[in-house]
């Protein structure tokens, strides 16, 4: 069982809730009369408790989004490769939200947009260009997550470290501009935008749209919390990340080689078997084997989404 904590860092809360239970009054009075500890302290207990090997920590109240440095605790938990959660009313939420939500659409929207086009661009080699293409959703990792590892060392906090996104997403902007880009297949085909909306309720396509799910939460999910398991083999949750993300970057630039002997149907094949052995043998170990079996996770999941894409 992987060792969690409560931290109830902030008495005052917004709303007044009568079947609340978290009143502080048996530390109020006598230890904490302002119902919260300074910025500094509070740091160091999410420090202390990262070092003592608690990975997982939940962040309560009162509401703690009331807390000014609440930003300051997430950010020193995530640095220490800890699984970060927050109890709150949700009512000071909105900006929170919106600003994650715009953040998903963005790179939804790259991704809507590029796929189609790396696939018009090389329409007898799908496969193997949208897995080189896709090197980069790993690799942005790696390179995010040493320079990350690399901020959080030198003590720049982690708006500074989510700022540093603007400088690649500039000049990305700057390259595609004005940039004419190729008709897709579809239109190049002659398929209208609403026989394209037709042919979502077919079944085939009912399927394939399962199929991407289960095809994207079994790269995305684990690898949200293999990190957290495997501080149990001391090792930095965000160098673990870059660990397994690496490998997934090199397969995929490499993908050619494996799509000329396999055949996509058979790298989706090994990429299941893979998958499902490296989440077996996580669910089995402990200590530095979580280690070993990560990697047969990353090489499992390396070619799933891109060659999914392709079919």
């Amino acid at each position: 069982m992987i060792p969690s904590v409560n931290f109830h860092l902030w008495q005052p809360c917004n709303m007044r809730c009568r079947f609340c239970y978290a009143t502080f009054q048996d530390v109020k009075r006598s230890i904490l009369p302002k119902g919260h500890l300074p910025r500094g302290q509070a740091i160091e207990v999410v420090r202390h408790l990262a070092a003592h090997g608690f990975q997982k920590i939940t962040f309560a109240g009162g509401e703690p989004t009331l807390c000014p440095w609440l930003p300051d605790l997430i950010g020193t938990a995530k640095e220490a490769g800890m699984t970060t959660m927050i109890v709150t009313n949700g009512s000071r939420l909105s900006d929170a939200f919106l600003g994650t939500l715009l953040f998903g659409i963005a790179n939804g929207s790259v991704e809507a947009a590029c796929n189609p086009l790396i696939a018009t661009v090389y329409p007898e080699d799908k496969t193997t260009k949208l897995n080189n293409f896709h090197v980069w959703f790993p690799g942005g990792i790696v390179i995010g997550g040493l320079l990350a590892f690399a901020m959080g060392k030198a003590g720049l906090g982690w708006r500074v470290q989510f700022g540093a996104l603007l400088l690649p997403a500039a000049l990305y902007g700057f390259l595609f501009f004005r940039m004419k880009f190729p008709k897709t297949e579809r239109v190049q085909s002659g398929v209208s935008t609403g026989d394209m909306f037709k042919a979502c309720l077919h079944p085939l396509f009912l399927v394939m749209i399962a199929c991407m799910f289960m095809t994207a939460a079994t790269e995305l999910g684990p690898s949200q919390w293999i990190p957290a398991i495997l501080q149990n083999a001391g090792v930095s949750g965000i160098l673990v990340l870059v660990w397994i993300t690496g490998l997934m970057a090199v397969g995929r630039q490499f993908a050619g080689a494996f799509v000329h002997r396999l055949s996509p149907l058979g790298m989706l094949i090994g990429s299941a078997f893979f998958s499902a052995l490296g989440l077996f043998w996580l669910s089995r170990s402990s200590g530095p084997m979580l280690f070993a079996a990560a990697t047969v996770f990353a090489i499992g999941v390396c070619f799933f989404w891109p060659t999914m894409l392709a079919r």
